[in-house]
């Protein structure tokens, strides 16, 4: 078995149905699809996490990226898909030692839990073209996912989806 595992954050239908969508949400899809079909070719674990704030926030995942029947969905409060959550617990139970992630919100939950990934020892890799967000008052989606994959880079390897292997050992770019 693999020690990586496929993180894939809150890609819940309701970033879809915002005016404007999510950035660049179908292509992410696709990407994410192709990550976690790569993913279990080599028995790596993907793991789903859903921030869930109370009833009207319990957005399904995407059904575009549907978990599989033994695929975990882990709900979450925080931006930390850590903060008390099972994700370590599962994590390391399955000897995972390295984490790519990938999902929403760029400057949210994406970094907060890339952080916190790293601070926990994993060997985390961020996939460069594989999270997303929306514009805000000051900067674009693309200007804030470029600012985040420069400043992941620093702990983080920063890999696009089709450059990304997931393989027994390592993952590669």
């Amino acid at each position: 078995m693999s020690d990586t595992a496929l993180l894939i954050i809150d890609v819940q239908t309701g970033f879809f149905d915002e005016t404007p969508p999510i950035y660049e949400g179908d292509a992410m899809l696709q990407r994410m699809q192709s990550l976690a079909e790569a993913a279990r070719k080599v028995n790596a674990p993907v793991l789903y996490m859903r921030h869930n704030e109370g009833p009207e926030a319990e957005w399904p995942i995407h059904p575009a990226i549907a978990p599989r029947d033994n695929e975990p969905v882990i709900e979450k409060l925080t931006c930390d898909s850590f903060h008390d959550t099972p994700l370590q617990q599962m994590l390391d139970s399955r000897g995972i030692k390295r984490l790519v992630i990938t999902g929403f919100q760029t400057e949210y939950c994406i970094q907060t839990s890339a952080r916190r990934a790293n601070e926990l020892g994993y060997a985390v890799t961020v996939v460069q073209d594989g999270h997303s967000t929306f514009d805000s008052a000051e900067q674009t989606a693309a200007d804030i996912i470029r600012t985040y994959n420069d400043q992941l880079s620093v702990f983080a390897h920063i890999i696009p989806a089709d450059s990304i292997v997931l393989g027994s050992d390592e993952v590669e770019g």
